[in-house]
């Protein structure tokens, strides 16, 4: 009996040890998000984020806007060629700094702004920012490098005009 509840003591711990590495905040993420939430309320127009890395070593971070979609199942797919109707806020938004090396313990401030033309229609809009670690390295031959991409967050960003 003691021999089961030790087995099954350790099959707990291995698939609590296996889930803390597969979640959004797990501690071999380096690149960790401070003020992740992303909304613009009629008439604001800045907005920023801190970008923290918990690692030991420096990263090279970059950062994108991207729309996505939700797919039936769930998951979400870049959007390339949006359909009528959908209301994707990519060109609304601008950001800066776009890339930039970030030392162990280090933050980073990454300023966000929109820009909404006039003539904007009432609603919803929404669009994604990427923030991803980005490893460098020599691939080994003299014409090349290769780019690795480590973790990425998709942070929502929403803006809404009355």
């Amino acid at each position: 009996m003691a021999s089961r509840k030790r087995v099954t003591s350790l099959i707990a711990a291995v698939f609590l040890a296996f889930g803390a590495l597969l979640s959004p905040g797990a501690a071999l993420a380096n690149l960790t998000i401070l003020d992740p939430i992303i909304t613009f309320a009629e008439g604001e127009r800045t907005k920023a984020i801190r970008i923290v890395n918990a690692g030991a070593a420096p990263l090279q971070v970059r950062v994108s806007v991207v729309n996505l979609r939700r797919m039936p199942d769930g998951t979400f797919a870049e959007v390339t060629d949006p359909q009528p109707g959908e209301k994707f806020a990519d060109r609304m938004v601008r950001f800066s700094p776009s890339q930039f090396t970030l030392a162990p313990g280090a933050q980073q401030a990454i300023r966000l702004a929109v820009q909404m033309p006039a003539d904007t229609a009432p609603g919803q809009y929404s669009t994604f920012l990427r923030v991803a670690e980005v490893g460098i390295g020599e691939t080994g031959t003299s014409t090349g490098v290769q780019i690795g991409l480590g973790f990425m967050h998709q942070l929502p960003i929403t803006i809404t005009r009355r």
